[in-house]
């Protein structure tokens, strides 16, 4: 569980982020795993978590990225993006 589970109606490690600089009001929602066999499961609490969004919000959403250590990035028939760690940046 989070440490703040009181205080988020959604107790995931999930986190949206709003990104300005790629487009206004665009955002996306990010969930770490710590490796492959936990894909799954990230893909299915961003999934979760977005049916429960509007769809005005849900407009809106760049894309539901699963970060793990270390994993090829490909896209799942669902849509989410999974991608390593390493992949982010140097």
């Amino acid at each position: 569980t989070t440490p703040d589970e009181k205080s988020n109606p959604y107790p995931t490690w999930s986190t949206l982020l709003v990104t300005n600089w790629v487009k206004p009001r665009r955002w996306i929602e990010v969930e770490v795993k710590l490796g492959p066999s936990r894909v799954d499961l990230g893909a299915h609490n961003l999934l979760s978590m977005r049916s429960k969004l509007s769809d005005q919000v849900n407009a809106h959403c760049g894309a539901l990225v699963v970060v793990v250590a270390d994993s090829p990035t490909y896209v799942r028939p669902d849509g989410a993006i999974v991608t390593s760690v390493a992949a982010l940046g140097p």
